[in-house]
Parts: C-alpha cells; structure tokens; sequence
C-alpha cells in the first residue's frame, strides 16, 4: 500500500498568519489521508511549500523548520500528534504508542499552530 500524505493549508486573512517581534505564526488545518500506511519516522511534513504556493511568507526561508508547534485532531480522533524537527515528520500515536510502520492509517483533519524565527 503507499505511504500516506499530509496536506497543509494556511487559513485564510485574517485568522492564518500573525507576526509578532521575532516569530511568524502560522495557523492552519492539514489533511491526512486514509488508506495509505504510515512510514518509519513519521509522515514527510515540509513547510518551504507554504512561501512558493503564496500560502503565507516565511521572511527567514533558510530556517523553514518551526521552533514550536501545536498539532491536534479537529476531528476528534483517536490519533495523537508531535512534530519531528529532526526527520521533519509528523509522528503519529494512539494510546501513547507510536503506530508501527506499515500500519494503516484513519483519515483525519488537523489543526496546527506553527512559529517559525523571523528574518532580520
């Protein structure tokens, strides 16, 4: 079966960017597909897009890693989430153990909150 894929969207102005001093905050929903399986280390779940798609601005695009972020499911799901700086994956839990790689995976929609650095 294929991997299954993480698509993210900003929310639309007002309510999907806010700068503040020295962080950009993005707020937005991501979209997990059903069906696929979830991979060793996580789903792949890269921010660069969000500047090249014109779905927010990353004034510091050399760090598009974020420094913190919120991830939860909207839908009230079963599954918990954490971000993985390191493999820049989204790990995913049910019960506090991290799903198996192979295992299927239940479609869900995400809410984020996510703070990148500001460029000077």
């Amino acid at each position: 079966m294929a991997e299954a894929t993480l698509t993210l969207s900003v929310n639309a102005e007002p309510n999907g960017v806010d700068n503040t001093q020295r962080h950009q905050v993005l707020f937005g929903t991501a979209a997990l597909t059903a069906g696929g399986d979830y991979a060793t280390n996580g789903i792949p779940c890269a921010f660069s897009f969000l500047n090249a798609a014109g779905d927010a601005f990353l004034p510091n695009f050399l760090t598009p890693t974020p420094v913190w972020t919120s991830i939860q499911s909207l839908a009230g799901g079963t599954y918990q989430y954490l971000y993985d700086t390191v493999h820049q994956t989204l790990r995913i839990y049910q019960a506090g153990v991290e799903l198996a790689s192979g295992a299927g995976i239940n479609a869900d929609t995400i809410g984020f909150r996510l703070e990148f650095l500001r460029g000077e």
